[in-house]
C-alpha cells in the first residue's frame, strides 16, 4: 500500500496533467520519473545525488495570459500531517523558485475529497 505522501503526489501530479496545466515530475533517489512512464531519467548533474531541500513534484505549469501558452517552472513541496513543517531548505528552495520568475506551492494533506489542498508558496 502506498504511503500518504506517495497518493498526494499522484494525486497532485493527476490533477495537473487533466486540468492541462501542466507537465510534472517526481524525484524518486535522484532520478526523475515522468508521467505515465516507469522508466526513470536522469536530469540532474550528479547521478545520484539530490539537492537539499529539493521539492518532491517539479515541472512547467502553462501561464495562459498570451496567445500561446508559456511553460513556467513549477516546484511543489507535499506535507502530510505528521511531517508538516518545511525545512529551512525547502522554503530556500521554494523563494528561490519564486525570485526566478516561477511557481511555488505547497501540497497540504487534508480531509478534502482530492485529499490535499494546494497553496502558493509566499517568499518568507
Amino acid at each position: 500500500m502506498a504511503s500518504k505522501h506517495e497518493v498526494i503526489v499522484r494525486n497532485v501530479i493527476t490533477s495537473f496533467s487533466v486540468e492541462r496545466r501542466g507537465r510534472l515530475y517526481t524525484m524518486q533517489q535522484g532520478l526523475a520519473t515522468p508521467w505515465g512512464e516507469s522508466t526513470p531519467k536522469w536530469y540532474g548533474p550528479y547521478p545520484g545525488k539530490r539537492t537539499k531541500g529539493f521539492p518532491d513534484i517539479f515541472g512547467f505549469e502553462f501561464d495562459n495570459r498570451y496567445v500561446k501558452p508559456i511553460p513556467v517552472y513549477c516546484a511543489i513541496e507535499v506535507k502530510t500531517i505528521a511531517h508538516s513543517r518545511l525545512s529551512p531548505q525547502q522554503k530556500n528552495y521554494l523563494n528561490y523558485c519564486k525570485s526566478i520568475g516561477g511557481r511555488a506551492y505547497v501540497a497540504m494533506e487534508d480531509s478534502s475529497p482530492e485529499g490535499y489542498s494546494l497553496t502558493e508558496w509566499v517568499p518568507v
